[in-house]
């Protein structure tokens, strides 16, 4: 907890002690001064229960051959530095700015931003380190670059991503940072699906290039979408 004097150690320990006996909080087997709840319970899930409607999404590998994208679906794209992932999010948005695909995913949320002349912005990209000249370039460079600048809405944010997710829209975090604080990483991800209802968000994460396991090269990934 980051105390420093022994009053403050003692409380602790008093307060820990209460909820051991009380019956909240046990002792982890085999981790000193560790604890977890107890008192949580297991709730039956319902296999009949309807699912949400797809969102028609397309993938790069003809992936959304294999699964199925579902409103309020957070997705993980996992790679090393350098490794294309940005292209491949930008190969994504491509794909979704394309007609009929386009119409398909409005009817399917039902939302759109409406900006400058009635033009349509259902992509979120929630970018961490490009600058405007970079992300020009990518989009100079690419079949329908136009058309991913018309629908895109494209932000700045390495931190806090959840406040800048659309709700109904698709969303594209590239990527999340971490590096200082990496034990946050789950409760990162699910801030970001929380605040998501119809739409939907595809959230790149860094890896090492020497372990598979672990983001930005400190935490072993436990944490799936």
């Amino acid at each position: 907890f980051g105390f420093n004097n022994d009053r403050d150690k003692t409380a602790v320990r008093v307060a820990l002690n209460y909820f051991v006996k009380k019956g909240d909080i046990g002792n982890i087997e085999g981790k000193r001064g560790s604890y977890e709840r107890l008192d949580i319970v297991d709730e039956e899930m319902n296999l009949d229960e309807e699912l949400p409607p797809d969102v028609p999404m397309e993938y790069p590998f003809d992936l959304h051959k294999y699964s199925r994208t579902l409103q309020g679906q957070l997705i993980i794209i996992f790679g090393s530095f350098d490794a294309g992932k940005t292209s491949v999010l930008f190969d994504i948005i491509r794909r979704i700015v394309r007609t009929p695909l386009r119409d398909s995913i409005l009817d399917s949320l039902a939302y759109a931003r409406k900006t400058g002349e009635g033009s349509t912005k259902i992509v979120r990209y929630i970018n961490s380190e490009m600058e405007v000249p970079e992300i020009q370039d990518r989009l100079s460079k690419m079949i329908d670059g136009e058309a991913v600048k018309a629908h895109t809405s494209f932000v700045k944010r390495s931190s806090q991503y959840q406040r800048a997710i659309w709700a109904n829209a698709i969303n594209i975090v590239d990527y999340v940072s971490l590096a200082d604080d990496f034990y946050r990483i789950g409760s990162v991800l699910d801030e970001i699906q929380s605040a998501l209802d119809k739409g939907i968000a595809i959230v790149a994460l860094q890896k090492s290039g020497e372990n598979l396991h672990r983001v930005e090269g400190i935490l072993p990934l436990s944490v799936a979408g």
